[in-house]
């Protein structure tokens, strides 16, 4: 029994270590798609798209623990001349953001063209069809960070092909179409949760030989989903009338934030 101990020592520590690295990246995202109209894109013309957002309240900067932030926004065009095309977010407080203009000379269409925060190349250095996940040309999503994010949002997409009256070069562009319900249509808001704020403590019984112990009972007041393992972690049978020493593995998972909590419940029988 002595030569065991130190290997369950070890297990245990080791069973910690894990669970503290996986609480410590723990935390919950609900992602909002709001989706902006669809239409056609007039050469030589202004067109205008909206989305209508409720319930975000005030934006966060990315990463925030508590509250919304804008993180990413994906749109589709249909075009065969992307490089005349300037493409402008703006918020409902009047905020602009350049997000493409006068890109993809040579190429066609924004497929599933997703923009995302500054660590993403930008969309300059891309090619047409444009896809994937870039960075706005004329900054970041942050811009909005602290603006209220309900109300109409709009992208502007102004067509500048007025050559040969709007039809290209050899008279063959098509006016392009701006699909806001495409598969990434609109943009995502997402909302953090604090990271597993909670906890449970630890626990220790001592018991007469054909005792019990109730270790439910001792987090009773918690309110989490308590679930007892033995020492090898396999759920108890019963661990309201716990007869055999040893150090029991407590899990509590807390249904409000979707965290759970690890602790030790020690058996002692003398």
């Amino acid at each position: 029994m002595n030569g065991a101990k130190p290997y369950h020592a070890a297990f245990r520590a080791t069973v910690l270590v894990l669970v503290f690295l996986l609480c410590a990246g723990r935390g919950n995202a609900q992602v909002n798609t709001f989706y902006f109209n669809s239409g056609p894109i007039p050469q030589c013309d202004t067109s205008i798209f909206t989305a209508n957002v409720a319930g975000i309240g005030t934006l966060q900067p990315y990463g925030t623990q508590w509250g919304y932030s804008l993180t990413e926004l994906g749109i589709n065009i249909t075009t065969d001349h992307p490089q005349t095309l300037q493409i402008i977010l703006t918020s409902p407080a009047g905020t602009d953001l350049v997000l493409s203009e006068f890109n993809g000379a040579g190429g066609q269409n924004y497929t599933n063209t997703v923009f995302g925060q500054w660590w993403n190349p930008n969309i300059t250095t891309g090619a047409a069809p444009f896809t994937g996940t870039w960075a706005p040309q004329g900054g970041n999503l942050d811009v909005f960070d602290w603006e209220l994010g309900d109300g109409t949002w709009t992208i502007t997409v102004i067509d500048t092909a007025c050559a040969n009256g709007g039809t290209g070069p050899n008279g063959t562009w098509t006016p392009g179409w701006f699909d806001g319900n495409g598969q990434n249509g609109g943009f995502n808001i997402t909302f953090f949760v604090p990271m597993c704020p909670g906890g449970i403590p630890w626990g220790t019984s001592t018991i007469c030989a054909g005792g019990s112990v109730d270790i439910m009972a001792y987090y009773q007041w918690s309110g989490y989903t308590i679930t007892v393992m033995d020492p090898r972690f396999v759920p108890v049978a019963d661990p309201s009338a716990v007869t055999l020493p040893g150090q029991y593995n407590i899990t509590a998972y807390e249904p409000w934030d979707g965290c759970s909590y690890f602790a030790w419940y020690d058996v002692i029988v003398e």
